[in-house]
C-alpha cells in the first residue's frame, strides 16, 4: 500500500513538473513578434478571423459591461514576453487593439 502510494506520488510530481516546463519551452511566435512592430489596425474584424490568422490565445478572460460582453484574447510572442497582442471583442468583432512592446 505506501509502495504504491509513493509510486503515485512520484508520477503525479513528474506530470506537474512536465506541465509546467512545457509552456517555457515553447518557441518564439514571429507573426506576434511582427504584429507589435507593424501595429495594425485590425478594428472590426470578426474573431473568428483573429483565431485562424494567431490561433489560440494565450490568456483569454471575458467581463460585462453597458455595451455588452467583452471579451480578451492576449497573444504574446514568447512566454514571460513583454511583447504582445490585446484584442478586445465586442459582438464577436474587434473593437480595440493594443500593442505592448514592454
Amino acid at each position: 500500500m505506501k509502495k504504491t502510494l509513493f509510486a503515485i506520488m512520484i508520477m503525479s510530481a513528474v506530470l506537474i513538473s512536465v506541465t509546467c516546463c512545457a509552456e517555457d519551452l515553447r518557441p518564439v511566435r514571429k507573426d506576434i513578434d511582427k504584429a507589435v512592430t507593424e501595429k495594425r489596425d485590425l478594428k472590426g474584424v470578426e474573431k473568428s478571423a483573429i483565431i485562424m490568422l494567431y490561433g489560440s490565445p494565450d490568456e483569454q478572460s471575458k467581463f460585462a459591461s453597458p455595451e455588452g460582453e467583452k471579451e480578451i484574447y492576449i497573444y504574446r510572442a514568447a512566454p514571460g514576453s513583454n511583447r504582445k497582442v490585446m484584442f478586445t471583442f465586442l459582438g464577436g468583432r474587434v473593437i480595440a487593439c493594443d500593442y505592448r512592446e514592454k
